[in-house]
């Protein structure tokens, strides 16, 4: 019988990307979780990951069932709590706070540093794609924080009823297969990508065609946007030679797939955490902000590419990740 805690197995393996860091998430041994997620595939009728040296990635099964896991998951949650709350087993006065984060490195530690700074609250998280939807939400009171990213030269509104502290400020790398005639280069020219299909992110929204075509506009190039699909699917296109994109510096590698930064530097991401002004949470604002710097350049510290990167334009990196 499916039970949440297989859910919640495979959306953590799909997260971590490895089922040893799943094990340490869920606080299992990994022989316990290997022998979970054995059961699910036999449940299912087949395999959800792929397993090899450089970690598990999600079958089309897979990510079918995790799509779901993610729809179901928050609203099993709050019926067990909205149910221990009219049970008497929770404190209805405990603050509640619901996070909503776009795909990134940064919800774990701002998640602990909640449990740090506030002990007895209720902490929900869910994905949002939109960081304008995010904001929305925030000002409407129906999150406290919101893990929101942006273009700088295409922000999102700031509403009176929003506080937002920002983490890190990055460069976009174009993702490129490993056989690509480009993927020897140090640095490549945005302009050498014309007549290239670009996949733009589904699960991530910051309004990524409008920005894609503005910095292509820049050099003369109109592009085109072939695929808008998850990131595990771009993954597999552009390992495949059949897709470019624009990816985060901070990602982890993928077989046959390079990350190459693009020169001087066009396209940028900025990582912000947003606060509902007047919640409980307000006030550790600041706090929450340091921990996801932390987490941010502790993962940028296991990037290769980024490092050099940062070493070339950026030499005083180590000084932010050191405070």
């Amino acid at each position: 019988m499916l039970e949440a805690r297989h859910l919640r197995i495979v959306r953590a393996i799909s997260d971590t990307g490895s089922l040893t860091k799943a094990a340490i998430e869920l606080g299992l041994t990994q022989p316990a979780l290997t022998h979970q997620l054995h059961r699910m595939e036999r449940l299912f009728g087949g395999a959800l990951f792929v397993r090899d040296r450089r970690g598990a990635r999600p079958t089309p099964l897979g990510l079918h069932v995790i799509e779901r896991a993610r729809f179901v998951l928050p609203s099993m949650d709050a019926l067990v709590r909205e149910a221990r709350i009219l049970a008497g087993g929770q404190d209805a006065n405990a603050p509640q706070i619901r996070v909503a984060t776009h795909p990134s490195p940064l919800p774990v530690a701002v998640v602990a540093a909640l449990r740090e700074v506030m002990p007895l609250s209720q902490i929900s998280m869910r994905t949002e794609p939109s960081g304008q939807r995010q904001i929305e939400l925030l000002a409407a009171g129906a999150l406290e924080v919101a893990l929101v990213a942006e273009h700088p030269a295409l922000p999102q509104s700031r509403p009176a009823e929003v506080v937002a502290h920002e983490v890190a400020t990055e460069p976009l790398f174009v993702a490129l297969a490993a056989d690509h005639h480009l993927a020897d280069r140090d640095e490549i020219c945005l302009s050498e990508l014309a007549g290239e299909s670009w996949t733009l992110p589904e699960d991530a929204d910051v309004r990524c065609a409008e920005y894609l075509r503005q910095i292509c506009d820049q050099v003369g190039v109109l592009p085109k946007i072939a695929y808008r699909v998850t990131s595990q699917v771009a993954r597999d296109l552009i390992s495949r030679g059949l897709a470019i994109g624009l990816w985060q510096p901070t990602s982890p590698p993928s077989e046959g797939l390079v990350f190459r930064p693009l020169k001087g530097s066009p396209a940028e991401l900025r990582h912000v955490i947003a606060l509902r002004a007047g919640s409980p949470v307000a006030r550790y604002g600041a706090e929450l902000a340091e921990a996801a710097r932390t987490s941010y350049w502790s993962h940028a510290a296991r990037s290769p590419v980024y490092l050099d990167w940062l070493t070339r334009h950026r030499p005083e990196w180590n000084l932010a990740a050191a405070h």
